[in-house]
């Protein structure tokens, strides 16, 4: 579990743009990790690159 006000960076496949993307954001008290029923693993997290919330599925994570 991600703690919260913690800086991240996130990378996984967007199906959206059809290619593997790494982006810098903020596990805040808005943000979550879950498990679809699908089984996929699921994150969203304030993106600091576009300025919003994001969510990334099958994503990998790293603390900066």
């Amino acid at each position: 579990m991600i703690k919260e006000n913690t800086n991240i960076k996130v990378g996984w496949f967007m199906k959206k743009y059809n290619k593997f993307q790494v982006r810098f954001g903020k596990f805040d008290d808005k943000s979550k990790e879950w498990i679809t029923s699908k089984g996929d693993k699921c994150i969203t997290f304030f993106d600091t690159y576009r300025n919003r919330y994001t969510t990334a599925v099958n994503y990998f994570i790293n603390e900066v």
